[in-house]
């Protein structure tokens, strides 16, 4: 459960206890005399005592209506707003993710790999291990872990040096 979801669960379950809770004091207070039932409280003699808790009566009905309507407009404008969410990855964060992910998966030093993120398709270059044999699969495999991480889609190309100097 995400912690949005769970956040306006939480604030509608505030929202109708207290709504709930205001309610029953309210037909208390508005039940209140000498024996009087609930289908009674309304209309109790006294001088002045009716308007006045049927004043009181209306407005905490409204103001519990308006309470309520507005606890469901957040729930929804924030489920809109969580729709919508765009995550904008810069190509450098994606190549240094890259980097990292594929030098830690592949047990290489991060300086002896390259990741260069270009429009259409991602190149990983290893540099040269020494004796060591690179798999080419693997590598490309750490890349695409966090190319779906991210939600982009690219080609992945690997080129593994051979010989010569690491940059």
């Amino acid at each position: 459960m995400s912690t949005a979801v769970s956040g306006t669960r939480g604030v509608l379950a505030v929202a109708v206890t207290a709504s709930v809770l205001l309610a029953v004091g309210i037909a208390g207070w508005v039940t209140a005399g000498s024996g009087a039932s609930a289908s009674q409280g309304l209309f109790i003699d006294e001088p002045g005592a009716r308007g006045i808790r049927m004043l009181v009566f209306v407005g905490a009905t409204l103001v519990m209506v308006v309470a309520g309507w507005l606890v469901v407009r957040a729930a929804a404008d924030r489920r809109r707003a969580l729709r919508h969410v765009t995550l904008v990855v810069d190509d450098q964060v994606l190549a240094d993710a890259t980097t990292d992910a594929v030098a830690a998966r592949c047990g290489l030093e991060r300086d002896l790999v390259s990741v260069t993120a270009g429009r259409r398709a991602l190149t990983v270059r290893v540099g040269p291990v020494g004796e060591g044999v690179v798999d080419r699969d693997r590598v490309a495999g750490a890349a695409a872990l966090v190319l779906d991480a991210a939600g982009v889609h690219r080609e992945i190309q690997v080129e593994v040096v051979r010989s010569g100097v690491s940059a």
